[in-house]
């Protein structure tokens, strides 16, 4: 991924958490609502959101996302310490 693509990525997960912190659905409206609020929402950024919609996750798998993001986030601990050491 473009530097480009992981900072615009970086605001849409700001976006998604701030949506569900407020207690809504994380859906494409509220999302770019709340991207529109920071005056982020553009062309690009428009296109990149619904791209991910487009190759999205199904709410059916999040057990199984949750389990692979948990993974992920085990290993980057590990490796930060390792890199301590």
């Amino acid at each position: 991924h473009s530097k480009a693509a992981r900072f615009i990525a970086g605001h849409i997960y700001a976006a998604i958490v701030e949506v569900h912190t407020a207690g809504e659905v994380a859906d494409v409206v509220t999302v770019t609502a709340c991207l529109g609020a920071r005056g982020l929402s553009d062309d690009t950024t428009g296109q990149y959101l619904t791209t991910l919609l487009a190759e999205g996750a199904t709410p059916s798998a999040a057990p199984t996302y949750a389990r692979i993001i948990t993974e992920h986030a085990r290993r980057r601990r590990m490796i930060g310490l390792a890199a301590e050491v």
